[in-house]
């Protein structure tokens, strides 16, 4: 990863009343990612394939590949399941530039009086090169060689059949027997370089008055404070893939091309009442509250607010207490993150060995969920299958459904600083936190095992896997918000 940043920060004094300011950032961020190569699993090759060696053609028992595939018109073959290290790994570069500028003034109106008002705005620029993305098509017709009967040497059963997709009127024959032993041209012919863009882009305008009412409206323990304002963003994101990755034509696909945005409009208003101050028993006491109001495009209207207070009988002890409501509405990313190919190793919990790993209501369910596609669960274990140490390929997306998530706080500390022991200060605090309708991202694995570990399969989560109907294992999956 290399990083360049530049700041720039300033301001300048009108006046003693007046100041205006700014501040700019421009950060370009470049990352290498290497990662895993393409792979096959289960991947069908015809007999008559001329650079299978000869002990593999000879192990074929005939007509077995018709009885799998259920398909008496199949030819004999073999089933390869590979990495394709010979491709050359999945290389990936990603390009980020990210702009951000904010212009705004502040300053004192009264002696009781300030003010603060700015425009923020900031956009992110996003390229993703993937080196050697694997094109679907021609990798199949690459592979299905046969043997020339002009020449006697390999081609692609595509153009022996006179193809007319012009993509595949120059298939090179791809050996997969072996490490090393394909055609450099081949490589280059199966592979491509794509290229996909995304661009986030926030603008907020907010503005503030704050001060306090001096001797026109005081308590016994002074003059009462506030603050007031309003806020003003919007935030959008548009993800444009390579079309052939929107497509699926390639290795790492699908993508979606993704656009959305949302705007909030907010009003805020915060006080403090010192109550008493430097009285008999009363070192200093104040309370104080604060409510926010927000009203989402894409969302609706919300409400945070809080209530606080702090007492202290002397200068060296204090007790203070809060009780809040706050508020998160999802970010850009979890509304509108665009779909994308992903892959993962997931444990199956329904394999006989995991039926013990989870709630009392798995082994039931997994029975359920694999005798609906005609798979035994007495005998289900694919962790001693070859798939099991291949990572599955599933989807990666937002969810424009989300709502807000809110929390109820509660909290109660005291502070003591004995006046006896300098350089002391002791604080203890409890609280209290609930959160109901929290926005979270499950990972695959978790997908899984709350499928069957709940009292039944009609849940959130089942929906979000797939499995293969032959052999019954999770060939696919969806994670979201």
């Amino acid at each position: 990863m290399r990083r360049s940043l530049v700041n720039a920060l300033g301001h300048f004094d009108l006046n003693d009343h007046v100041s205006l300011y700014a501040e700019a950032k421009y950060a370009d961020v470049r990352a290498r990612t290497l990662a895993q190569p393409s792979y096959d699993v289960y991947q069908f090759v015809a007999r008559d394939n001329p650079f299978m060696p000869q002990a593999i053609r000879d192990a074929i028992v005939p007509g077995a590949a018709a009885e799998y595939f259920g398909d008496p018109a199949m030819p004999d073959g073999v089933l390869v399941t590979r990495d394709d290290f010979d491709l050359g790994i999945n290389d990936e570069t990603d390009h980020r530039r990210t702009f951000r500028v904010v212009v705004g003034t502040n300053g004192q109106i009264t002696d009781h009086l300030r003010y603060d008002l700015s425009y923020v705005y900031g956009s992110t620029d996003i390229r993703y090169d993937l080196a050697n993305d694997r094109v679907t098509t021609r990798w199949l017709a690459a592979i299905d060689a046969v043997t020339d009967p002009l020449t006697g040497k390999p081609v692609c059963r595509a153009v022996l059949d006179g193809t007319t997709d012009p993509d595949l009127a120059g298939c090179i024959p791809y050996n997969i027997f072996g490490d090393g032993v394909r055609d450099p041209a081949a490589a280059a012919f199966v592979n491509t370089t794509t290229t996909n863009r995304a661009k986030l882009t926030q603008s907020v305008i907010s503005g503030s008055v704050s001060g306090d009412f001096g001797t026109f409206l005081a308590l016994p323990g002074g003059p009462i404070e506030y603050a007031l304002g309003f806020e003003y963003r919007r935030e959008s994101s548009d993800s444009r893939p390579d079309p052939r990755v929107e497509q699926g034509l390639t290795w790492n696909s699908p993508l979606t091309a993704a656009a959305g945005s949302f705007n909030v409009k907010e009003a805020f208003a915060e006080t403090n009442l010192t109550l008493f101050k430097n009285r008999p028993g009363v070192h200093l006491w104040s309370i104080g509250g604060a409510v926010r109001f927000s009203d989402y495009s894409s969302l609706g209207h919300t409400t945070s607010w809080k209530l606080d207070t702090l007492y202290s009988p002397v200068k060296s002890f204090s007790i203070r207490g809060t009780l809040s409501q706050a508020v998160r509405a999802p970010n850009i990313g979890e509304l509108y993150k665009p779909q994308s190919s992903s892959y993962e190793f997931i444990t199956d919990p329904c394999d006989i060995n995991e039926l013990n790993n989870g709630s009392a209501t798995r082994e039931a369910n997994c029975a359920s969920i694999l005798r609906a596609i005609g798979i035994d669960p007495t005998t289900f274990e694919p962790s001693t299958s070859t798939i099991s140490s291949i990572a599955v390929q599933g989807i990666d997306s937002g969810n424009a459904g989300l709502s807000v998530e809110t929390a109820r706080t509660w909290t109660a500390g005291i502070v003591w600083q004995p006046e006896f022991l300098k350089s002391f200060s002791l604080t203890a605090d409890w609280y209290s936190i609930r959160i109901k309708d929290a926005i979270n991202t499950a990972e695959v694995d978790d997908i899984a095992k709350l499928c069957v570990d709940q009292p039944t399969t009609d849940n959130a989560f089942c929906p979000n896997l797939s499995r293969d109907p032959r052999t019954g294992f999770i060939n696919g999956f969806r994670v979201e918000p």
